[in-house]
């Protein structure tokens, strides 16, 4: 529609009607683009908030883990200790 009207303009004050037209109309792109970029920046940072959930979920997971791998590895090697000392498990009997 400007362009069929910028034709048409043969002075100044009508080119700057016409001006005005495609100030609005690159306006109204501009908005729309910068609400485009907004929503993906907003989906990144739910993506970003995500990412760092799990991967502090899966490192408390592996905390957890690795404790009650120490905690049987411990009682393991201490049960074969008390093994190997046999005359230590007696005193303790009262035998």
């Amino acid at each position: 529609m400007a362009d069929l009207n910028n034709e048409s303009a043969e002075g100044a004050p009508q080119q700057q009607v016409v001006n005005g037209w495609h100030v609005a109309d690159l306006a109204t792109i501009q908005i729309e683009q910068l609400e485009v970029q907004h929503l993906q920046s907003l989906e990144a940072e739910r993506r970003t908030a995500a990412l760092l959930f799990w991967l502090g979920l899966g490192f408390a997971g592996d905390l957890i883990l690795r404790g009650f791998e120490v905690r049987r590895w411990r009682a393991v090697r201490m049960g074969a200790a008390l093994r190997r000392q046999p005359g230590r498990g007696k005193e303790r009997l009262g035998a």
